[in-house]
């Protein structure tokens, strides 16, 4: 599943806070407190900010895109029939389990 062109930079710029910061361990939510989102969007920042037994986060943004990747097609799936009966999304929502 494709991955908005956004992602990309959100991936450049963690790697850049991790290097040039000295802090390979460094996440997106140490450096920032408001992340968000709509759609794909709002799923990725789900998954940066899911912290883990220590409130730190549980993913890099490399391990969201990939979690997103991996998994997207079973967020969004739906059926021709469906797709066509909604008129692909014109009359009602474009996917069956959103």
């Amino acid at each position: 599943i494709a991955v908005p062109l956004a992602t990309g930079a959100l991936l450049a710029l963690e790697k850049a806070i991790k290097v040039y910061g000295g802090n390979p361990a460094a996440a997106l939510s140490d450096y920032f407190q408001m992340i968000a989102g709509t759609s794909t969007g709002s799923i990725l920042t789900g998954i940066y900010l899911c912290p883990d037994e220590k409130g730190k986060a549980r993913f890099t943004a490399e391990d969201a895109v990939k979690l997103y990747q991996n998994h997207g097609s079973e967020i969004f799936q739906s059926s021709l029939f469906y797709r066509f009966q909604s008129l692909f999304g014109l009359h009602r929502s474009k996917f069956k389990n959103v």
